[in-house]
């Protein structure tokens, strides 16, 4: 059953209610009043000793229609969307450097041992150069078009398949 015919039958239902509602109102039928009230709410009616409309505790009444009329009102959706707009970030004032509160921590916590190892230590050492080669490109043949391509090394391969081939298969 689509959403569709499953609101039409709600609506209709919905005032078919109000109808009975109208005429129970009308009427002075405190029997039909009750039956609306718990088809509306799902809750049973109070007993009331059965006296003319006009004598009858409005309060339930106006609780009716004041849940009817939130039936009729459309709902809302019930997840927000994600908005696309980006909120200008605060820059922080009061940011204490954790790190330097940890050093500490941990100096004070040190034997005189570790003391003297930590501060034998040399960083004044440059770094190491790089001894490793720039790769060089190798040619590859696609499989599929035959023609040849200077690739990374890490992409030779017994069936290699260049991009254009790989995108025309995709479609």
């Amino acid at each position: 059953m689509s959403v569709i015919s499953e609101t039409m039958t709600i609506v209709g239902k919905l005032n078919q209610l109000i109808d009975e509602l109208a005429a129970g109102i009308e009427e002075s039928d405190w029997e039909r009043i009750r039956y609306v009230y718990e088809e509306v709410t799902g809750e049973e009616a109070p007993e009331v000793e059965k006296q003319p409309v006009s004598e009858i505790d409005s309060s339930v009444v106006q609780a009716l229609i004041k849940r009817i009329e939130n039936l009729e009102k459309p709902k809302k959706p019930t997840r927000k969307r994600k908005t696309t707009v980006k909120k200008k970030e605060e820059p922080k004032t009061n940011s204490n450097n954790k790190f330097e509160e940890m050093q500490l921590s941990l100096e004070s916590e040190l034997t005189p041992a570790e003391r003297k190892q930590l501060e034998s230590i040399n960083d004044e050492v440059p770094p190491t150069p790089r001894t490793r080669p720039a790769f060089k490109k190798v040619s590859v043949e696609c499989r599929l078009c035959n023609k040849t391509y200077e690739v990374h090394p890490s992409l030779k391969r017994e069936s290699y398949v260049c991009d254009k081939c790989v995108s025309r298969r995709a479609r």
